[in-house]
């Protein structure tokens, strides 16, 4: 796949390029990127094999699957905010919290193709967690935290100008990210706890969290979004750096750019004026 998809191919390297420049050989970086389309293709295997997972085989398949009790008995019947990123096997991870004891609220991007959309839920959702829409999502997600639920929020999404995002720095680059996690967090007190699923020998995944991440609210709401939202990338952007291979390289990640002129930005990005 990695030969076969062009124009993935291209993205996944320039965006190598610009995270890491010159600390990295370009025979290093094209390594990063075949290692990266191996983790996309493996996580999405998993999905599909979904239907014909037990509860036995998740056990068997995800170590320290008691990483999820740890959370349960941490929130005490409070809403949580799971948070993770395309890192890992993060379907598979979705997949597992239900048998852990933590069912998940999910939102689902709006797909082109509705009957693919409609399969993709199904498998999502095989395990137990609940799938909601993209459209009023936010809403729903606010209820459910409210309700002492457990969401599952990407840290490494683009915003679109008309849904809202803030300007944060992702590898020494501006990114217009979306900042849902720390907007719901602020307005709920959901604890967010950033967790992911990291492949190991066998087929198997281990989970791999800390503890919460802690943010004191100044007052200044606009302001508190943006440091909370800087805070949960800047702990997935440690992540990606430790082991860079199991990220999705190939996402256009710094499709919007503050400034007109093209700098160290991709050939994809285009200026967004906000």
């Amino acid at each position: 796949m990695f030969c076969l998809l062009r124009r993935e191919r291209q993205i996944a390297l320039a965006n190598c390029a610009v995270a890491f420049g010159d600390s990295r050989t370009p025979k290093e970086r094209k390594w990063i990127c075949r290692r990266s389309f191996e983790n996309v293709f493996g996580t999405i295997a998993s999905l599909i094999w979904a239907p014909r997972f037990s509860e036995t085989d998740i056990r068997l398949y995800v170590d320290n699957g008691a990483e999820f009790t740890r959370i349960n008995e941490f929130r005490g019947g409070r809403g949580i905010i799971m948070l993770t990123l395309h890192y890992g096997d993060w379907e598979l991870m979705g997949q597992a919290a239900p048998a852990f004891g933590l069912p998940l609220t999910i939102v689902a991007r709006s797909l082109p193709n509705v009957r693919l959309g409609e399969k993709i839920t199904a498998l999502r959702s095989q395990t137990g967690n609940s799938i909601i829409p993209q459209h009023g999502a936010v809403r729903r997600l606010f209820q459910e935290l409210r309700r002492g639920g457990a969401v599952a929020l990407l840290a490494d999404l683009n915003a679109r100008r008309d849904t809202g995002g803030v300007w944060l720095d992702f590898f020494g680059l501006p990114v217009f990210n979306n900042s849902s996690v720390a907007a719901l967090s602020l307005r709920t007190g959901a604890p967010i706890w950033l967790m992911v699923a990291e492949p190991i020998p066998g087929g198997r995944v281990r989970l791999r969290s800390g503890n919460p991440i802690e943010y004191i609210s100044t007052g200044d709401y606009e302001n508190d979004v943006k440091q909370l939202s800087q805070l949960c990338l800047s702990a997935g952007e440690a992540l990606i750096r430790e082991k860079p291979e199991l990220w999705l390289w190939s996402y256009r990640r710094w499709r919007h750019r503050p400034q007109e002129d093209q700098g160290r930005y991709p050939f994809y990005s285009s200026h967004l004026a906000t």
